[in-house]
């Protein structure tokens, strides 16, 4: 499954990706609110980002718009 730019919920857990393809990278944002919450962003290649995007949908996450 290709990623997209899109946000992906699940709970109050959140995952933010902003696909850049034409220069094939892309930044990933995830958000959780455990423990007081906490913001990670990493940027990697579309291939991480789509088995990243692949792996959220399996573990429950849905799109949010």
């Amino acid at each position: 499954m290709k990623a997209k730019t899109s946000i992906l919920t699940k709970g109050k857990d959140s995952i933010s990706f902003t696909i850049y393809r034409k220069r094939k990278w892309a930044e990933i944002t995830y958000y959780y609110s455990y423990n007081g919450g906490s913001e990670e962003t990493i940027t990697c290649g579309l291939p991480d980002a789509d088995e990243r995007y692949e792996d959220a949908i399996k573990n429950g996450y849905k799109v949010a718009f």
